[in-house]
């Protein structure tokens, strides 16, 4: 009779149970040698992948604008303003453009293509009157567009120990504390939880604590102050701090860079246009 060359049924059955439980008894052991740090190349590579939060976390801790985090707690903080003044801020963000930015779910950046035809010490992009003040960043406060909705902005408060330059009109002095506006912040509510937009880690931000000249968007209809332009001035010289100046100054286009604070104040009142008064 004709014999096959292939193993007949029960011999297969038999052969793949066999082969089952011995897989069975090595995958316990395979594991344990990696749990144990078996060294060899087939034990190498066996640490997780780090997950996206701890990650997330990581680049947070290195952020400069990390304190977005901290979560003010809306029944203790004081606002800086009278309630008038807050509605009309308030009003500030209610407007399309405005209201637009502070409902997105990432982070923008106002300016972000480098144009080297622009001046580094000049006017605000469409003309917008801007204050150029020497300033040290003390705290902040957040606050809601309105009672209730999760759409927040925060008040980075900055003491001024300069006022380089202002628009004719305006009144700002040595010792002011201004407040200047940034999308998005963390906000504990009365009843406990937390609220939070706009959080995104930054590679150019302020930093508490930290002194800057500071080019300031005024928009005197809503009494509120945008940031423009931000040089780090804590060592004494001057440092860009922002996406377009940091780009300018790695092209060696930059006159300010490197410059002792009170070589820079003189430069910029000798560039500014004479309308724009300084203190």
């Amino acid at each position: 009779m004709y014999q096959s060359s292939h193993p007949s049924m029960n011999t297969r059955m038999s052969i793949f149970m066999r082969t089952a439980a011995i897989s069975l008894l090595l995958v316990p052991i395979s594991l344990n040698a990696k749990s144990q740090g078996v060294s060899g190349s087939n034990a190498q590579n066996t640490t997780p992948p780090q997950s996206v939060a701890t990650r997330l976390d990581e680049i947070w801790r290195n952020a400069p604008n990390q304190w977005q985090r901290t979560p003010i707690d809306s029944t203790k903080q004081v606002d800086t303003v009278s309630p008038d003044v807050r509605a009309l801020r308030n009003s500030y963000w209610m407007q399309p453009p405005q209201n637009r930015a502070i409902r997105m779910s990432s982070q923008v950046t106002l300016g972000a293509v480098f144009d080297s035809r622009r001046p580094e010490v000049g006017p605000a992009r469409g003309g917008s009157p801007s204050v150029w003040v020497v300033a040290t960043f003390e705290g902040f406060h957040v606050y809601t567009i309105e009672p209730g909705q999760p759409f927040l902005y925060t008040e980075a408060n900055m003491r001024v120990s300069t006022v380089i330059k202002e628009p004719k009109g305006a009144n700002f002095s040595s010792g002011l504390l201004l407040d200047v506006n940034y999308l998005g912040g963390s906000l504990k509510t009365a009843t406990g939880d937390i609220m939070s937009s706009r959080l995104t880690p930054q590679q150019y931000a302020p930093r508490l604590g930290h002194t800057y000249i500071l080019q300031l968007v005024y928009i005197d209809q809503y009494d509120t102050l945008m940031p423009y332009k931000r040089w780090d001035v804590t060592s004494g010289t001057v440092q860009p701090d922002d996406a377009l100046e940091v780009y300018r100054a790695s092209h060696g286009k930059s006159v300010l860079k490197g410059k002792f604070v009170s070589e820079a104040i003189n430069y910029i009142r000798s560039v500014l246009p004479d309308e724009a008064k300084e203190r």
